[in-house]
């Protein structure tokens, strides 16, 4: 659920800058001016003393993250009991994401009494609200639960607390200890059987990640689909309208964005913040440049943009929209790749296929045909592939994998970049991802209940919290870590990190171009005055493109760019724009230059 979120600028600088009252009033959606007191968590959370509470923690997460959840939770419990406090951490796990969604958004509507935690970019229409307490203020303040007693962001990636802007209004709404990306899975012993002559197959099935190419990634799953091995569709990913909406198990639409990043990369320099622009940094700006092969180019803490050069190059310029040259490359070489999938699959069958193809492959038990080769997937998958190939063992005990079994039976890479010789395409693809588990705290409005939250927040993500979640892996039968980590100056055991397997080039969700290169950052916008979704409507449209037997993007274009079109003067009501009609951006912007947001001066 990406709405409006510009990312500006990190903490620090939000708060330098004025862009928000972060950490600096009493309205109940703030940290205060000192919050958690001189001693903030201590012996007194919240700033009362003998402290009576039960903190609802709404998660929806893998069993082995629950468990590591509820053991962080019950550690915290234990400590604060001994200081004189009784809180209770009740972990609210719900594995259905549209059921989960569903709750918080009924939990955020009615208002909640409880400490309450939960991962807020599922709610992010909230953002900027007093729904939502903002983080800011509290990140600048020590952490005891730190060595030294140190700020909390200094134990922390940069990754782990990205702002979030909504209209005029930036914030950090939610924290976040790892970092998730689409990947691509494989089973070894498919992949030997497949392509054993193959120079990038090692003796064992590992494909050299560093030498994947978008030539030697189609060759493959051509080969496969032509080997008489039972992969019809080689490719384990669904072209439903479900995978390229905004809802859960959108993992074509994941796929989507990353090549719109790579061949849109340039569209950072367009619309970057000009001298004199509204939302233009000195400190930041200033000394900008644009280098398409950095990865990290668009960071929230070095890199701003005006929304109104966002606007006017997308709709009213060309090069940058549906209708481009471009756009229509990207996607005919997406129906390329495509084109190996099942056009009838829904995500559960194709994430069906691929565990039977492991099943078949490493003699689990069966045989099946209509195997995938690879599985297009998050990198959380490895949590539910440890929970699948689950077996029972003496006495009915039951016996997972260990990182080191998985880490033979599977492999895992980043999709490559499309090979182009279009000028402004990007020659490095930065994957779908980033922050993963975006937990902040649903306010309760009154500012003592939710530095309860707050501080069980500080201690989880903090190195103390982490060594807890890392120690409760090693002790699930070694469960693997494959994300990057964003909590310093904590060690992963060796048995279970699996995070340098892979080394993706940053992510692609700073881009502003997501907003509306296909209409992403209008989920919840309606096209017109239909009451459809713009991104429903535009997933039904690449759903039908992807499954029908035209190649031809031009076909498609025009009512796709119209969707888009017809959404725009929602989504600027919705975010307080001064106009509504994109041709006149510049004529009621002072050519680009002043704020478009009616809230602003």
């Amino acid at each position: 659920m990406k709405k409006f979120s510009k990312l500006l600028v990190a903490a620090v600088l939000a708060l330098s800058l004025g862009l928000t009252a972060a950490g600096c009033g009493g309205n109940g959606n703030t940290g205060g001016d000192n919050p958690g007191g001189d001693n903030p968590g201590g012996d007194n959370p919240g700033g009362n003393t003998g402290v009576t509470a039960t903190l609802d923690f709404y998660t929806s997460v893998n069993i082995i993250e629950q468990s590591a959840l509820q053991q962080v939770a019950n550690a915290y419990s234990d400590m604060q009991y001994e200081k004189g406090n009784d809180i209770t951490i009740m972990i609210r796990n719900n594995t259905d994401p549209a059921a989960y969604m569903q709750t918080l958004r009924t939990l955020v509507s009615n208002g909640v009494k409880n400490p309450t935690i939960a991962n807020t970019s599922v709610v992010d229409e909230y953002y900027g609200t007093d729904k939502i307490l903002d983080l800011s203020g509290y990140l600048e303040e020590p952490n005891p639960y730190i060595e030294g007693n140190a700020a909390w962001m200094d134990a922390l990636e940069e990754d782990a607390y990205r702002a979030r802007q909504t209209g005029a209004s930036t914030t950090i709404p939610g924290l976040s200890y790892s970092s998730n990306y689409t990947a691509v899975y494989y089973n070894k012993a498919a992949v030997l059987d497949v392509l054993g002559d193959d120079p990038l197959v090692a003796e064992d099935g590992t494909i050299d990640n560093s030498k994947i190419t978008w030539e030697w990634l189609l060759n493959a799953l051509e080969t496969a689909q032509n080997a008489d091995a039972n992969f019809d569709y080689p490719l384990g990913l669904s072209t439903s309208e479900q995978s390229f909406g905004s809802d859960s198990f959108h993992i074509g639409a994941s796929v989507i964005e990353a090549y719109l990043d790579q061949y849109f990369r340039d569209f950072l320099d367009v619309v970057h913040s000009k001298e004199g622009d509204y939302s233009y940094i000195s400190s930041i700006d200033s000394v900008w440049k644009y280098d398409g092969s950095d990865g990290s180019i668009d960071l929230p803490n070095s890199y701003t943009y005006n929304i109104n050069r966002v606007v006017d190059t997308y709709f009213n310029q060309t090069g940058y929209n549906p209708l481009s040259e471009r756009y229509e490359e990207l996607m005919e070489n997406l129906y390329t790749l495509f084109s190996y999938s099942d056009p009838e699959a829904s995500y559960n069958d194709v994430f069906n296929r691929f565990n039977e193809t492991v099943i078949t492959y490493e003699g689990k038990g069966g045989s099946y045909s209509d195997m995938k080769l690879f599985y297009i997937e998050d990198l959380t998958y490895i949590r539910t592939y440890r929970d699948a190939f689950k077996t029972s063992g003496a006495g009915g005990a039951t016996v997972y994998p260990t990182a080191e079994q998985i880490a033979s039976e599977i492999g895992w890479f980043i999709l490559p970049a499309i090979s182009s010789d279009l000028e402004g395409v990007a020659d490095n693809l930065r994957p779908e991802g980033g922050p993963n588990e975006n937990f902040g705290v649903l306010s309760t409005g009154v500012q003592s209940t939710d530095e309860i939250a707050v501080d069980f927040l500080r201690y989880l993500i903090s190195p103390t919290g982490q060594a807890a979640i890392y120690a409760s892996y090693e002790s699930s039968n070694y469960a693997p870590i494959n994300m990057r980590q964003l909590v310093k100056n904590v060690t992963i055991p060796e048995s279970i990190d699996y995070t340098d397997l892979i080394s993706a080039v940053g992510d692609c969700s700073n881009n502003p171009y997501r907003f509306f290169g296909k209409g992403s950052g209008m989920d919840t916008i309606t096209a017109g005055s239909s009451g459809e979704y713009v991104t429903d409507q535009i997933a039904a449209v690449l759903s039908g493109f992807f499954r029908g037997g035209n190649a031809d993007w031009t076909a498609q274009a025009t009512s796709y760019f119209n969707i888009i079109k017809s959404g725009f003067a929602n989504y600027a009501e919705e975010n307080n724009f001064i106009y509504n009609d994109y041709t006149k951006v510049a004529e009621q912007t002072n050519n680009l230059v002043n704020s478009p947001y009616s809230s602003v001066s």
